[in-house]
């Protein structure tokens, strides 16, 4: 028990600046070179539209400062870009903007301020937003904890998903931590991201079968299958639970 919720925080925390943000891409050649690897064409098409006030290249901008990405790693320089681009309402530079917050880079690290850029992102549906406010209600960082609330922020984001706010929810089902405990959910969540033998999901997975009679993983493998069918997520969720009473 102890280590799946120790695996749970350190899952969401370093899930940070990974991605170039490619959502309403107003320059194509520049996401071409930057998938291509050709950084400094990459950086330098950003540049052009981003002085021009363009906020998908003033978001990635930021992105490649932040990463280190044909330019030196400067995370001030990479917090100027996001909020330019943040200001003009760019999702994933307000998500962004929250994660600089939650890590202190380039800024004072604050969570409430991480919180509050986080729920900006999070309610135009950003779902790694969305899984890093579950984190911060989780751990009790910027906010009270409160494992009620995580449990509620991971579900948003697992509804879109979201492998880590899947797994996530999982184990908040396993160990009953701001749900009911129910094993049969857990198991049927951790089915859902299990396609990789070495993932979390598989792990957790092969862990909760062991603890489980085969009626038990019989009714899991027909939840996740009722679970994946479009806008049914949190619906099988709910009659699972209802009918185990």
């Amino acid at each position: 028990m102890k280590h799946l919720k120790t695996k749970l925080i350190t899952l969401l925390l370093t899930s940070i600046l990974s991605t170039l943000n490619t959502a309403n891409a107003g320059n194509p050649e520049a996401l071409a070179a930057y998938k291509a690897g050709d950084y400094a064409t990459a950086y330098k098409e950003f540049s052009r539209q981003a002085k021009r006030g363009d906020a998908f290249a003033q978001a990635n901008l930021g992105l490649m400062y932040s990463n280190g990405q044909g330019v030196p790693q400067n995370y001030e320089l990479a917090m100027s870009w996001f909020d330019k681009a943040a200001e003009q309402g760019d999702v994933s530079a307000q998500y962004c903007i929250g994660v600089m917050y939650h890590k202190g880079q380039g800024v004072a690290q604050d969570f409430a301020q991480a919180i509050s850029w986080y729920n900006k992102a999070a309610e135009l549906g950003h779902a790694q937003a969305q899984t890093n406010i579950g984190t911060l209600y989780y751990t009790g960082q910027g906010v009270p904890k409160d494992e009620i609330k995580a449990a509620i922020w991971f579900a948003k984001a697992a509804e879109q998903k979201h492998e880590s706010a899947i797994y996530n929810l999982g184990v908040m089902y396993k160990e009953g931590q701001g749900v009911a405990q129910n094993p049969v959910v857990a198991l049927a969540l951790f089915e859902l991201i299990a396609t990789d033998p070495a993932s979390n999901g598989a792990k957790a997975k092969a862990v909760a079968i062991t603890r489980m009679g085969p009626k038990q993983v019989e009714s899991a493998t027909q939840l996740a299958a009722e679970i994946v069918k479009p806008g049914n997520f949190s619906k099988a969720i709910a009659l699972a639970l209802k009918e185990s009473k």
